[in-house]
């Protein structure tokens, strides 16, 4: 299954400058949709979805302060801890009611950034998060028999995120 949609967030965050080199820590929340659906070929058919409601992180950054053509930049590597809460929906072809349950993912990421200072309070940045949340078992839906089904779900994405931060 493909996950396609977006987030919206806000981070908290702290630098220490030493020279060019700057350490930091950061925190994330961002929440909004991100989701699939994917149809099973046994019998009954099964559709199910699959949404992604909010992603959170913990990171350290590491980066290299200077100037490209006169302008302040930026340039960072960053890792840490990750965690989402996601749904699984689930609905045979009988139209029975639908299966939901629910989860939470916990793994680790990483990535890199650039930030640019446009004056001595307002940056802009771009970064690239690899996510990996590990697998999770959702329980619940339309086992033969009676049978609970227990579907294990991985999550593993690619974040491409813009940023307007407030230096305080």
């Amino acid at each position: 299954m493909s996950l396609t949609g977006a987030l919206v967030g806000g981070t908290l965050g702290y630098n220490w400058q030493h020279g060019n080199l700057v350490l930091g820590v950061e925190g994330d929340i961002s929440a909004g949709k991100i989701g699939g659906n994917a149809t099973t070929t046994a019998f009954p058919a099964t559709l199910g979805s699959y949404d992604v409601g909010w992603l959170g992180t913990v990171r350290a950054r590491v980066g290299w302060s200077g100037t490209l053509g006169g302008s302040p930049w930026l340039w960072y590597v960053t890792a840490g801890g990750a965690w989402a809460g996601a749904d699984r929906t689930i609905q045979n072809q009988f139209n029975t009611p639908a299966v939901s349950t629910s989860a939470t993912h916990s793994g680790w990421t990483v990535g890199l950034g650039a930030e640019y200072a446009i004056n001595p309070n307002w940056s802009v940045k771009g970064e690239y998060l690899y996510v990996d949340l590990g697998s999770e078992n959702y329980v619940g839906g339309f086992g033969g028999g009676g049978a609970t089904q227990v579907t294990s779900v991985s999550l593993k994405t690619h974040l491409l995120r813009l940023g307007v931060n407030y230096k305080f």
